[in-house]
């Protein structure tokens, strides 16, 4: 039982610190395994798992280099699915060792993988033995990890006061650059814009980002709010698009538990009360509201339909919306024009749009 005692970082700079590494060596023609395997410590759901998807998706979008994600949970593995199994050879003069399907390529040939190993903290030791020279040199025994293969692997902290503290053998444990994962709404954002998440969702975190996550989750008992039972929510809502809110309540609450559903469904009542966003748009220009829960809303809104009509919405619909929204409190503007940039499409559009460029230069440093 070891002590926490490294750098913490939200998942969206390991992403990206992650990712402009492999770019990096993809564009100089360097090995991906130069880059040193990394293990990310946090309390349940922070987004460790969608994170290694990321990065794959992010290489692959930046370099065209296709990278497959292998999601692998080692408390689900015995020793032999690292090691193989023993056989001897036909003359019966050494053992060799069958290939585990881990190590296989596959039939399509990625340029490369990302290899995500979850709960290597509750692994057993034999397991954690095993992985010692996986993680370090790529290979365990006779097999080697395929060409182009990144390792992160994930584990949960079990928090005592104020403390943090975690299962691993200190010869693992040196094999990994660590980072311990603090809950960041930004990161959250971000992802939620690009997997077009519910608005209610988006809406009501911007308004109040400390109900993403709880701080200890052992005094929540079963039921808590996460990135991850954020999402559930969110799918939650879009099964059940047009239905009383009141209908899914206790889904909700046993995805984020009982208070922090009552308010955020106290809060949607909010959004439901919004004008038509599409007014907006058209240049109907309808009245801006003062109340800051509503101004979440109402950005949280405008960013969906744009989100909705990523392909299809026209220069003059944006320029529209940039005015409107350039007249909102500043740091409300440049939430709405941060959210538009997630879209690849958009923030093509944007470069022409005069409104927006008139606002970035008026306030340098909030689109950086």
């Amino acid at each position: 039982m070891i002590t926490v005692n490294v750098p913490e970082v939200s998942i969206g700079s390991v992403i990206g610190d992650i990712t402009d590494m492999a770019c990096f060596c993809i564009e100089q023609g360097r090995p991906l395994s130069d880059i040193p395997s990394v293990c990310l410590w946090s309390m349940p759901g922070i987004g460790k798992s969608s994170g290694a998807g990321q990065i794959a998706e992010m290489i692959t979008r930046r370099t065209g280099k296709r990278m497959e994600l292998r999601d692998i949970r080692l408390t689900t593995c015995q020793v032999t699915d690292l090691t193989g199994i023993p056989y001897s050879n036909e003359a019966h003069t050494e053992t060799v060792w069958l290939t585990p399907e881990l190590f296989a390529e596959s039939k399509d040939r990625p340029y490369g993988y990302v290899f995500f190993f979850d709960e290597i903290d509750k692994t057993s030791p034999a397991v954690q033995a095993a992985a010692l020279q996986l993680i370090l040199d790529r290979k365990c025994w006779t097999h080697e990890l395929p060409p182009g293969s990144i390792v992160i692997a994930a584990g949960n902290y079990k928090a005592f006061g104020s403390e943090k503290e975690v299962k691993m053998t200190p010869e693992l444990s040196n094999r990994f650059v660590h980072y311990f994962i603090k809950p960041d709404f930004d990161s959250f954002r971000s992802y939620a814009v690009r997997r077009r998440l519910h608005p209610y969702v988006l809406g009501y975190l911007s308004y109040d980002n400390s109900k993403l996550c709880v701080s200890n989750p052992e005094k929540e008992l079963l039921s808590f709010p996460t990135p991850r039972s954020w999402e559930r929510v969110s799918a939650l809502l879009q099964m059940n698009a047009g239905r009383d809110i009141r209908r899914i309540h206790a889904r909700i609450a046993g995805s984020i538990g009982s208070g922090t559903a009552m308010e955020f469904e106290q809060w949607i009542r909010v959004y439901q009360s919004l004008p038509p966003v599409e007014e907006i748009f058209l240049g109907k220009r309808p009245t801006y509201p003062s109340r800051h829960d509503v101004l979440y809303a109402l950005i949280s809104s405008m960013t969906a339909y744009v989100g909705s009509r990523e392909e299809e919405i026209t220069e003059e619909e944006l320029r529209c919306a940039c005015r409107y929204a350039g007249r909102f409190p500043v740091d409300f503007s440049a939430l709405f024009f941060v959210n538009l940039c997630e879209f690849k499409n958009i923030r093509r559009k944007l470069l022409s749009i005069q409104e927006f460029e008139a606002w970035r230069r008026n306030n340098p440093g909030y689109m950086e």
